[in-house]
């Protein structure tokens, strides 16, 4: 009889033990891969349990527009309460800032020490001059404070947060990480800082919202 032979038996006592253990790990890691490729951060999703409306609509403001963001959130919250019927618990909007639009989200402190009107070339109506507020914040039918007593949601992107937290270091020479925490402490209340708006966009449209530049 061939040695081989012999062997047979444990070989395949082996292979059969292997191919469990395989089969074992295999179960074991396979929800944690799941969990992986989902993505799941409730978190930094935590925003949209703020949205909960059938109808959901994302405004993505790039720049300020004169307020173009939140007029177009008001005429939206408007037209479905009047054209529709719709309860406000039916109708969700967010609206989400970043680039030039970006002092939409940020406190009146903010504006004048960095003098941010200026550097995004925003005029204070009042004074004619680069405005040292935020002009969008208070006092109209489609401020921010306004809106979001409507229900709407406001986010502010943390990469242009810190973009700009860079360019305004630069420019005074001081430590960009003193003007990152500065900037992130002066969001408007109520306003949530997202990880990266085009990731909140992404995950916003995968759970329903629609999409509308509205800059």
């Amino acid at each position: 009889m061939d040695v081989s032979d012999k062997n047979q038996p444990a070989r395949r006592r082996f292979l059969a033990q292997l191919s469990g253990g395989l089969a074992g790990l295999t179960g074991f890691a396979a929800p944690a891969i799941a969990q992986r490729a989902g993505l799941v951060n409730p978190e930094h999703d935590a925003w949209m349990q703020r949205a909960q409306g059938e109808h959901r609509q994302f405004f993505h403001a790039t720049g300020h527009g004169d307020g173009a963001a939140m007029l177009m959130a008001a005429n939206y919250l408007d037209v479905y309460a009047s054209a529709y019927g719709a309860r406000p618990e039916h109708v969700s909007a967010v609206i989400g800032v970043h680039g030039s639009a970006l002092p939409i989200g940020l406190v009146d402190a903010a504006w004048e020490k960095y003098e941010l009107g200026k550097r995004m070339t925003i005029t204070d109506p009042d004074t004619k001059e680069p405005a040292k507020r935020n002009i969008f914040a208070v006092g109209g039918p489609i401020s921010i404070d306004t809106v979001m007593r409507r229900g709407v949601v406001l986010l502010v992107c943390n990469v242009a947060l810190t973009r700009l937290s860079g360019s305004i270091a630069t420019a005074l020479s001081s430590p960009q990480a003193d003007v990152y925490n500065d900037l992130k402490t002066s969001v408007l209340p109520g306003a949530i800082v997202v990880p990266g708006l085009v990731v909140a966009m992404n995950r916003a449209q995968e759970k329903g919202f629609t999409y509308v530049r509205a800059s």
